[in-house]
């Protein structure tokens, strides 16, 4: 069984080295690895260059910059494994574990893939966090919506990271799941669908991708306008989509709340940007208020009521206030 490793890489010179050693660093050794350069103006490309000439199993593609899906979707139609798996280049893998991942799909047939859990490593702190995901072991070899519905209901939180999962070639092309481009939480329009057409999905319960934050320079440093404008549409597109979905209603609830997040997000973090920019993220939402009905939790709950009382403009300047205040308590606190 041939595995497929997809690296898009832009820019990240001083962390590839240690992505690409992770991966070569597996037991199991029947994978293809796709470093897929997305215009690096660094030294990522002759980093990649020579790993390639080093390794036969690494194979470079040089691309104009197109983005993190671009990247992926060229990862995806050049990937010949029979099954297929993404990592970031500025993070890496903790273990060795394909070989184990892949006895799973020998002893279990037609899954269209398996997820995993991950560690966060705040690198300025050196601090290695776990995801607290929980799935019990007797929930398997299940269809994604049934897992879907296990997850909401005994965990708080679900992160869409869509390199968390080793997934069946074949399922991708069949159901054209490939990534939308210039779009920013591109994980977040993507996984999900992964859950909501797979007919058998299995849980690994290790912590196997370390995902790497407060790094100069990574797209999730900042938040900009952008990031606010494109989690506001996504927003959109899950509310319209999951209306049209037949799926449980309580699993519709739940996903609801979960995928319009990023409409929260903009009402709470806009207060940052000039006028012109929160402009525009107002007309957005207010285009798109149907969403603020979606949100469960207190938080979200009180958003949604000033918003409805005093306007999407004065909640933005509340929820500035609310951060600035928390910023000055925090630094208090570690002072």
């Amino acid at each position: 069984m041939k595995i497929s490793v997809i690296i898009p890489v832009y820019n990240v010179e001083d962390y590839l080295a240690q992505c690409i050693e992770s991966v070569l660093m597996q037991s199991y050794n029947n994978l293809e690895v796709l470093l897929i350069n997305d215009g690096s103006t660094d030294n990522s490309k002759v980093i990649c260059e020579n790993y390639a000439q080093k390794y036969r199993c690494i194979k470079l593609i040089n691309k104009e910059n197109g983005g993190l899906s671009d990247a992926r979707n060229v990862g995806i139609l050049n990937a010949t494994g029979d099954y297929l798996i993404f990592i970031d280049s500025d993070d890496y893998w903790a273990e060795d574990f394909l070989y184990d991942l892949v006895e799973i799909l020998i002893n279990s047939t037609t899954l269209d893939f398996i997820f995993f859990k991950y560690k966060i490593l705040y690198q300025q702190r050196n601090i290695v966090v776990e995801s607290n995901i929980k799935i019990s072991r007797k929930i398997r070899n299940t269809d994604g919506k049934t897992f879907l519905e296990y997850i909401f209901t005994h965990n708080k939180n679900f992160n869409w990271y869509a390199v968390l999962y080793l997934i069946n070639r074949k399922f991708i092309l069949q159901n054209k799941l490939f990534f939308e481009k210039g779009k920013h939480y591109e994980d977040v329009l993507w996984t999900p669908q992964l859950f909501l057409k797979a007919r058998k999905v299995r849980f690994y319960d290790k912590s196997l991708y370390v995902y790497r934050q407060e790094r100069s320079g990574a797209i999730t440093t900042n938040l900009t306008n952008k990031d606010i404008n494109d989690g506001i549409l996504i927003s959109k597109f899950w509310y319209e989509e999951l209306k049209k979905r037949v799926i449980n209603n309580n699993l519709k609830i739940q996903l609801l709340n979960n995928l319009c997040t990023r409409y929260f997000v903009a009402i709470w973090f806009s207060g940052k940007f000039t006028n012109i920019e929160k402009n525009k993220t107002v007309k957005l939402l207010q285009e798109n208020r149907a969403v603020l009905k979606c949100g469960k939790g207190i938080i979200k709950k009180v958003t949604a009521l000033i918003c409805g009382v005093l306007g999407f403009r004065v909640c933005m300047t509340l929820f500035e206030y609310v951060l600035l205040i928390k910023q000055k308590f925090t630094k208090q606190k570690i002072t």
